[in-house]
């Protein structure tokens, strides 16, 4: 059920052109300032999203990143409404148009609530309050379908995201030309069971000619 709203949903803002708005960027702000912090695993990488949470708790999150959307499942003992402030790194969702920020749409069980943002250099902060009795609040990266943007990008943003190492990114199932390296490593491949280790490229002109590693074609 959670899918098929999800697509029925995602389809009727597809079609909407986000506003763009003014974008003030502030400096990186201090993870301590949060409560919680909660990591989602995507193929190559680890999203760190730290968040602080009144009056309810947080059981889950999950990231659909062909969709541009983050479901977030809540639940509260308390007669008092949820308050949430949230941290979404801009390498996993970051709405834009025109090259200027443009604002996500929040769901609460399905029904779009306000929120407020303030805009940071690698992440965007968010503000919301909802009802105690709401189950489930989904952000969403509004896009039109025909300039679909890159989400979910495989990148180094500490402390909101690191590239996990090429043997984890290889048992998780990612193909070994989709296992991507930290900046300023080369991916070699083990000659004795295919193996990807990423190492600096001196290294790698010292392990080829030894047939120690393989270099791997991105095509």
């Amino acid at each position: 059920m959670k899918t098929g709203f999800l697509m029925i949903t995602l389809v009727a803002l597809s079609m909407l052109v986000p506003q763009a708005w003014g974008t003030d960027l502030k400096a990186t702000e201090d993870l301590h300032d949060f409560d919680k912090s909660f990591s989602i695993y995507e193929k190559q990488v680890r999203y760190n999203i730290p968040y602080s949470i009144s009056n309810g708790t947080i059981h889950d999150m999950t990231l659909f990143c062909e969709h541009g959307s983050l479901l977030i499942d809540v639940s509260s003992q308390s007669e008092y409404d949820m308050s949430l402030e949230i941290e979404l790194p801009r390498n996993m969702l970051d709405p834009k148009t025109n090259g200027k920020d443009s604002r996500f749409f929040v769901l609460r069980d399905g029904e779009e609530i306000d929120y407020e943002e303030i805009p940071y250099k690698d992440h965007r902060k968010l503000s919301m309050t909802f009802p105690h009795n709401t189950n489930e609040v989904e952000i969403i990266h509004a896009f039109v379908l025909a300039l679909k943007p890159p989400m979910c990008k495989v990148i180094d943003n500490p402390p909101y995201s690191s590239i996990l190492p090429p043997l984890k990114q290889f048992k998780s199932g990612v193909s070994t030309d989709e296992i991507r390296c930290k900046d300023g490593l080369t991916m070699l491949l083990t000659p004795k069971d295919s193996r990807p280790v990423c190492v600096t490229g001196d290294t790698a002109e010292k392990l080829i000619p030894r047939s120690w590693g393989v270099l791997v074609s991105r095509g």
